[in-house]
């Protein structure tokens, strides 16, 4: 039975509910967000670098998620480092979301994952405001495949 992604979040990653996380769209090929700048504002009344951060890491870990359910492959999976680079300061709600992983990658990724019982694959997002981007994040991530009988867990880690 597949959860709603919206759901995986409010119950296993809290701080997404903190952070005014909507679910705009989340299948295997893109998973897009939208936040508001209130509850995620600095004292410059900008959005904090650590939300933008935090919102790319937990998009991409979401598409991780659908490729994963689509094959239906239980791993647990894990940020293990990241990349972020920001360009102008979020002034306004803003949008996260991830870029399609390239059809290459995502068989790798499986194969690897399949044959070793562990992968590694690399994931981009995007933070946007006003349709301008405001920050680009590169994650690097570890998937460990789950035993059966961990596997009972259908979705979300």
């Amino acid at each position: 039975m597949r959860i709603p992604l919206s759901r995986v979040l409010r119950t296993q990653i809290p701080l997404s509910k903190q952070m005014g996380i909507r679910v705009v769209e989340s299948s295997p090929k893109r998973v897009k967000f939208s936040l508001p700048l209130k509850p995620n504002r600095n004292h410059k009344m900008t959005a904090f670098g650590g939300t933008l951060i935090a919102a790319q890491a937990l998009a991409s870990w979401a598409l991780l998620m659908e490729v994963l359910f689509d094959r239906d492959i239980a791993a647990e999976v894990v940020l293990q480092r990241e990349h972020s680079e920001f360009h102008i300061p979020v002034t306004s709600d803003f949008t996260v979301e991830t870029r399609s992983l390239a059809a290459d990658q995502r068989i790798l990724f499986l194969r690897t994952l399949r044959q070793h019982k562990k992968a590694r694959i690399e994931v981009s997002a995007q933070a946007k405001c006003n349709g301008l981007v405001a920050c680009e994040f590169t994650g690097y991530y570890v998937a460990i495949l789950k035993t059966k009988s961990a596997a009972g867990k259908r979705r979300g880690s």
